[in-house]
């Protein structure tokens, strides 16, 4: 068990790093591009037609593909 001493710095630090992180996601990033941008060699690559939840239409049943041994043998 950790002594008294060293439970308060390691708390003093926690405070610290929480406000540094409340200061930095008050300011705005002046040329910060989103997280999930693409560069843009691949943005044509997006296929934007299709949702990523789509059923693809050569699927038969919900279980398409999701067959165990157990089941396949019945």
């Amino acid at each position: 068990m950790p002594d008294k001493e060293t439970l308060d710095k390691f708390g003093d630090a926690v405070e610290q790093k929480n406000e540094q992180a409340r200061e930095a996601s008050e300011q705005p990033q002046a040329n910060a591009a989103p997280e999930d941008a693409l560069p843009p060699e691949q943005e044509s690559r997006v296929d934007r037609a299709h949702e990523q939840d789509d059923r693809d239409v050569r699927a038969k049943n919900s279980g398409h593909g999701k067959k165990t041994a157990d089941k396949w043998n019945q």
